[in-house]
Order: C-alpha cells, then sequence, then structure tokens
C-alpha cells in the first residue's frame, strides 16, 4: 500500500491515465496541468474539494469514488465526463441532468 500524499507534480502533461486505487492516500487532490483523461484515485483517505480542472478540463473518466471528499459539486460539469463515480465522500450539490443527456 502507498501512504501520504500525492505530490503536487504527480500528473505529468503526458499521461493520458492517472491510477492510484486502493491505498492509504490522504491530502487534497493536487491541482494539475494536464490532459489526463482517465483519474482513478477510488479507495483511498483523500480530503478536501475537487479543483475545477477535474470536472471541467478534457477528463472522460473521473472515479473519486470513496474517499473523504468534501464540499459542493460545481453547476457546470464537463459533457465530455462518461463516468463519474462520486459517490461514499461528503460531497453535496446536484448534477444536473441536462450535463448528461448522451448517457
Amino acid at each position: 500500500y502507498i501512504h501520504g500524499s500525492i505530490p503536487d507534480n504527480y500528473f505529468s502533461s503526458n499521461q493520458s491515465a492517472v491510477t492510484i486505487v486502493s491505498n492509504y492516500l490522504t491530502g487534497k487532490l493536487p491541482e494539475y496541468d494536464v490532459n489526463s483523461i482517465h483519474i482513478y484515485l477510488q479507495y483511498n483517505l483523500l480530503s478536501g474539494t475537487i479543483p475545477l480542472r477535474y470536472l471541467q478540463d478534457n477528463v472522460q473518466d473521473l472515479r473519486l469514488f470513496d474517499n473523504e471528499l468534501t464540499g459542493t459539486l460545481p453547476n457546470i460539469i464537463n459533457q465530455n465526463i462518461n463516468y463519474l463515480y462520486l459517490s461514499n465522500n461528503f460531497l453535496s450539490g446536484v448534477i444536473p441532468s441536462d450535463e448528461f443527456w448522451t448517457l
């Protein structure tokens, strides 16, 4: 198992996917400046809010379920997201149904 937080520079510009699943990662989700389209960070102990970039950039598959994330979801979510898994966190807000008309 991996313990500790995700370094701010973990995401690199040439990664299409980031996968760190079923570990003991703690701390906040790092801001990133990449075009990762698949982000798998489920089954960890991550806390804090979800940075807007995770929901509004080129991400197509975002799996952050089973963490300790908090905050309110933004009103606008990237319509390119095909998979959005946020269950078992402490999030609030509503995902507008028109955001996912193609699912």
